[in-house]
């Protein structure tokens, strides 16, 4: 069954939160949601309400949505340092 991406992904995300640090969960979830719909499509506000943070965290660890990606990329495709 297909659900909508930021009903169930807030729920699991505040959930895995207490095992996680706060930068893995927003990676996790920043994964799951430029997955879904890409990376463009997705905002900061959508990505920090989903992991339950404020804006300031999210720039803490990344600087920028764009260092996110590059924080992604980096772990996913380890040639693209």
């Amino acid at each position: 069954m297909l659900y909508a991406v930021t009903p169930p992904l807030t729920i699991v995300y505040r959930l895995v939160h207490y095992s996680m640090s706060n930068r893995e969960t927003i990676l996790a979830c920043a994964l799951q949601l430029f997955s879904a719909r890409g990376y463009d499509a997705v905002g900061v506000q959508e990505i920090v309400e989903a992991v339950g943070i404020q804006k300031p965290t999210l720039y803490h660890y990344f600087g920028s949505k764009a260092g996110l990606l590059h924080s992604l990329l980096a772990r996913f495709c380890p040639t693209f340092r």
